[in-house]
């Protein structure tokens, strides 16, 4: 028995998730309320804000870490046993 809630997204989770990316990406929003939506988008989203210049210094820095951190997370403890 899968419902409509089991295969496919909430009602406007698309619309919301791209309201977040542009308010994120607009520099006249506040730089406290840019990076408090900055955990709640996509992969993608972050990926494309380390890469975009026209975003706010501080806000790609963060995307940059948090991208950083991730593909470091992914690819396990650095070193091994047999170090």
């Amino acid at each position: 028995m899968t419902g409509p809630a089991l295969t496919a997204p909430a009602p406007g989770l698309g619309t919301l998730l791209r309201l977040r990316a542009a308010l994120v990406r607009n520099p006249k929003v506040p730089l406290p309320t840019a990076l408090k939506f900055l955990p709640t988008l996509q992969d993608k989203d972050i990926k494309e804000l380390a890469r975009d210049r026209n975003v706010p210094a501080t806000v790609q820095a963060q995307a940059k870490s948090w991208v950083l951190k991730r593909e470091q997370a992914s690819k396990g403890p650095a070193g091994g046993k047999n170090s």
